[in-house]
């Protein structure tokens, strides 16, 4: 692996990803996790 100069450049990041156990949403796996649901 080769080490650069970090670039001036911004990033942006316009959206994201993710699978969550047993919820079909992110906001169903924050309220599982606040009920202390096992997934």
């Amino acid at each position: 692996m080769e080490r650069s100069e970090p670039s001036p450049e911004g990033v942006a990041i316009i959206a994201m990803s993710g699978r969550f156990p047993q919820a079909a949403t992110l906001e169903q796996f924050w309220d599982n996790l606040r009920r202390g649901v096992e997934a």
